[in-house]
């Protein structure tokens, strides 16, 4: 069955779980400094107004967004912007050529607070999964910790997590405990969070990350903010 038109799957003014793949599984990025640069090009590209982004994560191979756009339009636009400057300084870089990026982003709309929260403690806990440093996370943001100063600045609050308290310190502690739950319960809540925009080959394995790892590095945070 054909796919449909990519302004089609947009609801505007809705979050949406956005996953941009490397091309046949390519690296996106190779070190702190791809990173780095594809952050800055994602800052430049975006329009503060048009794409409100709720949480964020840069793996190897695949980077995760939680995106508001007011258009689909303007979503399609802000991503095709830093995608292909991208691509091009990393392939000129390289002395490489082809496509970087799969050919389309996938882009599912969140329509419940729940799924919301979920996405965004799995986008916040991937790189901690993968053994990756959380910092290439929104994780430090919301649970107060290490930041990325490059994605603080990409960063908008969601009203759910501005909800967890009456401050940014009592926010942070709340999602600190909300970040351990996930983690017992990585499996059920992820997989259903995310089953409509992973494919196969990339899809969650049906078993607990390791929840201890992930406990200590919240708990990391904690003690740092007494």
């Amino acid at each position: 069955m054909p796919r449909k038109p990519r302004l089609l799957e947009i609801v505007p003014g809705l979050p949406h779980h956005v996953l941009l793949r490397g091309n046949n599984r390519r690296n996106l990025v190779s070190g702190v400094g791809d990173r780095l640069l594809l952050l800055r090009l994602m800052l430049t590209a975006r329009c503060r107004d048009t794409c409100l982004i709720w949480a964020a994560a840069v793996m190897t191979n695949h980077v995760h967004l939680v995106v508001v756009p007011r258009s689909a339009f303007e979503l399609s636009r802000w991503v095709q912007s830093f995608a292909q400057a991208y691509a091009q300084r990393r392939n000129a870089a390289r002395e490489a050529s082809g496509k970087l990026f799969e050919q389309r982003y996938e882009a599912l709309p969140i329509e419940s607070e729940r799924r919301l929260a979920a996405t965004i403690a799995y986008i916040d806990l991937n790189p901690i999964r993968a053994g990756l440093r959380s910092s290439w996370s929104t994780l430090g943001t919301h649970a107060g910790g290490p930041e990325q100063p490059a994605l603080r600045e990409l960063w908008t609050p969601s009203p759910w997590w501005t909800s967890l308290g009456a401050n940014d310190a009592a926010r942070q502690s709340a999602y600190r405990e909300f970040a351990i739950g996930r983690a017992e319960s990585w499996a059920a809540d992820v997989v259903r969070a995310t089953r409509a925009v992973e494919r196969p080959s990339y899809a969650v394995r049906p078993t607990r990350p390791d929840a201890t790892r992930v406990a200590e590095t919240v708990a990391t945070y904690r003690q740092r903010r007494r």
